[in-house]
């Protein structure tokens, strides 16, 4: 799918999950300096599953990238997503939007034991990012009671968290 952005330069979609690295650079960054004129296209591509795997996942993670959350509630939906990437990149995108919407979403993947690790982490770090107290709270209440891999996930994020608070600290010392 191309769209004519414009001036810009035309958003090739299929560029996406292209197997040359430069032409799948390329498009990133085309539909990054088209900003919210891709929002649609990439909402297109993310959200229909007859996509490749490769493409939904590289434009849930731009939609994100955009700070535009008008895509939140499609990125809450693919947080349950069939294909790890792109479930993975919508958990990513709403940690980076700060999405308040997604908060219960993410708690979901965050503290479902049979999901991927990394998924796990992933969703506990974004809830850190869109309510930082809240997913404190949550966080410590996981790593009490929860199956094991759902409390590394948590301590994880909590370490990350804690980490940050350090750095933030000691750059204001400085």
């Amino acid at each position: 799918m191309s769209v004519m952005v414009d001036s810009q330069p035309a958003l090739n979609m299929a560029d996406l999950s292209s197997p040359d690295l430069w032409t799948r650079m390329a498009a990133e960054n085309t539909c990054l300096a088209a900003g919210a004129l891709s929002r649609a296209p990439l909402s297109d591509v993310a959200g229909d599953a007859a996509q490749p795997a490769e493409a939904r996942w590289r434009a849930a993670m731009m939609l994100g990238e955009l700070n535009d959350d008008r895509p939140a509630s499609l990125l809450i939906d693919l947080s349950a997503d069939p294909d790890h990437d792109t479930r993975q990149s919508a958990i990513w995108a709403l940690g980076w939007l700060r999405c308040a919407e997604g908060f219960d979403s993410l708690l979901r993947v965050a503290s479902n034991e049979r999901e991927d690790e990394q998924v796990r982490f992933v969703a506990a770090c974004s809830l850190v990012a869109v309510d930082t107290d809240r997913a404190e709270r949550v966080l410590a209440e996981l790593l009490l009671d929860a199956p094991d891999g759902v409390r590394r996930a948590a301590r994880a994020a909590l370490a990350n968290l804690a980490e940050r608070r350090v750095t933030s600290e000691t750059s204001h010392h400085d």
